[in-house]
């Protein structure tokens, strides 16, 4: 999501992580219970939002998980 600005449909987050649909899902409700995240319907497609992108950005790079 970060390197897209922080938005994307669910089905583009999938396949860029290789991941199955369901697996994503999962991920996604988790951190929308967490209130990092939005997700909004668009049609048949769900769209994802990173609610503080700044935030995020820090949990990532302090987790070591960013890829810079």
């Amino acid at each position: 999501l970060l390197s897209k600005g922080g938005d994307a449909y669910q089905a583009e987050i999938a396949r860029e992580l290789g991941l199955p649909k369901s697996t994503v899902s999962r991920i996604i409700r988790r951190l929308h219970d967490k209130g990092l995240i939005t997700v909004r319907r668009v049609g048949r497609f769900s769209y994802v939002q990173i609610t503080d992108i700044d935030y995020v950005s820090d949990i990532i790079s302090k987790s070591g998980l960013d890829k810079s």
